[in-house]
């Protein structure tokens, strides 16, 4: 079901979505932009803006530097439209208001605008012949306020985010007044206080706490007299505010029949009696206490709050409960199961079949299932008829694995040593360990346990840091074996960051490895068949030695004179999203002989202070069989020494052939450089559609380069999609397809036909049909346009206005746009970026905006949420959307086939 959402602020051509529905048709029920409104120019006398100016960027645009404080103006200078004698005016809007008059635009003529303290956003339009059509730049010229001022506070409780203290901020609260007394209930024992600030860029602290604007900082109070103070502190530090509250809670009285609560919650392990350990909020948030950033155990019982879960490893299938009220002689009911009711207009949650419980005992929760449960419900009652209840709910979450926590070297070396298969191993914070030599190396953390491919062992991060505590000479992170999944860790100031070593079948994910003596990654001794995604790396090689082998970002395999140690064959891995930003003082990649079919995909590179220490000058530098290098961006802007960007070559005449590089961007600083040069030693390294961003042209050298008229083509195939609700799909290969189709009104009749994406039956890859292959197109910033080969001057981008206004948690469907709109020929909704999730699986996430992905969708869309109002129909095809990541992600996942044709 396709459901609009509030409008977004940032990066969004606000009026594409006008444009696409005005001007000359081009398809039947579609049409093309006849004009092009894009300025070519806009600048702030006297300031650069950041980011730089692009006619397809809409803004907003800031300043670069800080204005001086006693500023009162600026001028804008604005150039011409790519269009001819089109109307150009400008304004600065103005809070509350339509904005300043419009002032008619002469392009090179400066307009002065006056400005205030704080944002000041400056509009330009550019508007169509026909009225219609228009686009809009924004500047945002900001100047430090010195608002200090409270613009509102508002009072919740803990248990049930209800309005408490009867407090009305729009009556009760006034920025002037600073001084504020109020009662609470004694039931009142956590007060929610909820500031905002009156200027955005002002700072917030509540008792010395930071907060932020609009968020709760949850305050325990104490029966009787508490005091609190919000500060708020200006942009520019010249001013603070104090606001003081006093708030006097009661104490119990007949009002809540005596203390009717409970003293005490919380759970046991049935074999050991210990306490079970806290919930992990980012697994389980929704079920736990609103507290902000605490989790509802974390502490033992909390005040008087109501919700609670817990969560337990796969092992624990019993678990104890105990419990304490306040006044022991209160009678204590519990039951495994929860029953609404309504009375009147409100609505109740009631137990079913409670039994009365000897809070002297514990409570034994048995057969607790994999999964989230049943919540136990636990009521106390004022007297046996139960004139005044109050009820506790317990959510208990049984994990599918067994969570071990690790906040020390020690913690975490003896996880990783007794790591086994379907353990989750969390590293919290920053962790630093000492060096221990092994075998001639040095490593400060290492394993070389097996997970299967059904219970992977896992190890992530909590805000964690791995480093060396004794100098820069030892790995920080070592692995062996097979099937890990490790992500969420920066790895820092150490030799080498991480080591595959004969490390199988895993993957590796959001890690950033920096500061390191040597190295960022190394795969050796038979590291084959990894996923390898969203890795940022950079200072890379500080104490390499010009001359050494050392220095790289990555290295895949290791040197032939090593080979009667450590097994050569490092094949099948795949780097997706991987950055590497300088410095690196060696090769930014460098794969070894002795390894095949290793894949680098998406690869953003700036080698702009490499090649220190490289043994040759290249950038990428491949020595093994098969590897291939596509759809990346690589940058230097130190080109001297530098023979070319990639470096094909061999030692041994067995290694160095079949590699290729495709589809990718490169900027060498217009240095006539080749793009990839191939030594004597190799053979067959195939290049196709490669191109250079900067002013010089793509060359290539050495008789081994064979030039291909068009970069291969890919087939893309879903791995996962629904099995349970959609019969239909089980026992199919999809793939995805373009294709025109029919569009439908709300009575089911044909008005008109559209170029759509898809999916369809796969045809086996010797006949593929064209409406399967797709072209992934390389951009500079290592983003991609998918075309499909029967119309490569079209791209895939999703129709409907949904992402140029909202948050897109509902669904656009994509379709296919022609070149021949010139304002969104780089727009970017239409760019793209692959995320694989193993060595041959990607997601296609949205470049400016990471959370949207393509994803299979209901056979139905509509435009209104209304099921009457459906508007397109796909006949015996599967269609495809744009939607929120989130959202069913097995259905989010292709294979990414190379076509030989």
């Amino acid at each position: 079901m396709y459901k609009r959402l509030p409008a977004l602020g940032f990066l969004i051509f606000s009026t594409l979505f006008l444009l696409a529905c005005e001007g000359t048709k081009d398809l039947e029920g579609k049409s093309s932009v006849t004009e092009d409104l894009r300025l070519k120019s806009i600048a702030v006398t006297g300031y650069e803006l950041s980011p730089a100016y692009d006619p397809d960027n809409v803004g907003p645009y800031n300043l670069s530097e800080v204005l001086p404080a006693d500023t009162d103006s600026v001028e804008l200078v604005i150039g011409e439209a790519f269009g001819e004698g089109l109307e150009i005016v400008a304004y600065r809007s103005v809070s509350g208001g339509l904005g300043q008059q419009l002032q008619s635009v002469t392009p090179g003529t400066p307009l002065s605008f006056d400005i205030d303290k704080g944002d000041n956003l400056l509009n330009i339009k550019v508007l169509g012949d026909d009225g219609k059509q228009f686009i809009e730049y924004r500047v945002n010229v900001h100047l430090l306020s010195d608002v200090a001022d409270l613009g509102a506070v508002t009072f919740d409780d803990f248990n049930t985010s209800s309005n408490v203290l009867g407090w009305d901020t729009n009556s009760d609260f006034d920025p002037d007044t600073t001084e504020y007394e109020l009662d609470a209930p004694f039931s009142l024992c956590s007060l929610g206080i909820i500031p905002f600030k009156l200027d955005r860029y002002a700072s917030i602290t509540v008792d010395g706490v930071l907060a932020a604007s609009g968020s709760p900082v949850y305050y325990n109070l104490e029966v009787g007299v508490n005091t609190f103070t919000i500060s708020v502190e200006s942009e520019d530090e010249s001013e603070i505010k104090d606001y003081r509250f006093t708030v006097t809670r009661a104490e119990a009285g007949d009002d809540l029949s005596g203390n009717n609560f409970l003293s005490d919650l919380g759970f046991l392990d049935v074999l050991t009696g210990d306490n079970i350990p806290d919930i992990d909020i980012s697994a389980y948030r929704s079920l736990t206490s609103r507290l902000s950033g605490e989790p509802a155990f974390s502490s033992g019982f909390y005040c008087m709050g109501s919700t609670y879960a817990v969560r337990v490893n796969e092992g624990q299938t019993e678990l104890d409960l105990r419990a304490a009220a306040i006044d022991p002689s209160r009678v204590l009911m519990v039951s495994q199961e929860l029953a609404s009711k309504t009375v009147g207009s409100t609505n109740f949650v009631t137990l079913v079949d409670p039994q009365e419980w000897n809070q002297a005992e514990l409570y034994r929760l048995d057969d607790i299932e994999v999964g989230s449960n049943d919540v136990l419900g636990i009521s106390l009652a004022a007297d046996s008829d139960g004139d005044y209840i109050v009820h506790y709910f317990v959510q208990v979450v049984r994990t599918p694995n067994t969570w071990v926590y690790a906040e020390s070297a020690a913690e975490l070396n003896n996880a990783l040593e007794n790591a086994m298969p379907n353990q989750e191993i969390i590293a919290i914070g920053a962790i630093s360990g000492e060096g221990i030599e092994t075998d001639g190396n040095k490593t400060v953390f290492s394993s070389a346990a097996s997970g299967t491919e059904e219970q992977p062992i896992v190890l992530r991060g909590v805000a964690a840091t791995l480093s060396q505590a004794n100098g820069s000479d030892a790995t920080v992170l070592k692995l062996s074996g097979d099937h890990w999944a490790v992500s969420g860790l920066r790895l820092t100031g150490g030799g080498v960051g991480l080591v595959a070593d004969g490390l199988n079948n895993s993957q590796l994910s959001n890690l950033t490895i920096d500061t390191m003596a040597t190295r960022g990654m190394v795969f050796q001794n038979g590291s084959s068949n990894n996923s390898i995604n969203r890795i940022n790396l950079s200072n890379i090689g500080l104490d390499a030695i010009a001359g050494q082998d050392q220095g790289e970002a990555i290295v895949v395999g290791s040197n032939p004179d090593t080979w009667g140690e450590l097994n050569a064959s490092n094949d099948n891995n795949f780097f997706g999203e991987i950055i590497i930003n300088p410095p690196v003082y060696g090769e930014l990649i460098d794969i070894k002989e002795g390894v095949s079919g290793n894949r680098l995909i998406n690869l953003v590179a700036d080698a702009s202070a490499d090649a220190q220490a490289a043994e040759q000058a290249g950038i990428v530098l491949i020595k093994g069989n098969d590897n291939s290098l596509h759809n990346s961006a690589v940058f230097s802007s130190d080109t001297n020494e530098l023979t070319a960007a990639v470096i094909v070559d061999s030692a041994d005449p067995a290694w160095g052939k079949g590699n290729s590089i495709f589809s990718s961007y490169f900027n060498l600083s217009g240095a006539e450089t080749d793009i990839v040069h191939a030594t004597e030693n190799a053979e067959r390294v195939i290049v196709a559609d490669n191109t250079r961003e900067d002013e010089a042209s793509v060359t290539y050298s050495g008789a081994a380069i064979v030039e291909q008229e068009a970069a291969p083509y890919f087939q893309l195939k879903w791995t996962y999609f629904y099995t349970d609700d959609q019969e239909e799909l089980q026992n199919k290969e999809l793939c995805l397809a373009y294709s025109v189709v029919n569009t439908l009104d709300k009575n089911g009749s044909v008005t008109g036909t559209a170029p759509i994406v898809s999916s369809v039956e796969c045809d086996e890859q010797s006949s593929v049909q064209t409406s399967q292959k797709w072209l992934l197109d390389s951009q500079a910033d290592g983003s991609i346009l998918i075309r499909n080969a029967s119309e490569l001057e079209r791209k895939v981008g999703p129709i409907g206005g949904g992402f140029f206004t909202s948050s897109v948690s509902g669904t656009d469907p994509l379709g296919y746009f022609p070149d021949s709109r010139t304002d969104l020929e780089r727009a970017s909704f239409l760019f793209w970026s692959m995320r694989s999730v193993s060595s041959t699986e990607v997601v296609f996430a949205n470049k400016f905006s990471s959370d949207y992905v393509f994803s299979m969708v209901d056979p139905v869309l509509n435009s209104t949420g209304n099921e009457d109002d459906a508007y397109r129909a796909y006949d015996t095809e599967y269609p495809m959307g744009f939607i929120s990541r989130d959202i069913n992600g097995t259905q989010q996942v292709f294979e990414l086939i190379q076509l030989d044709d």
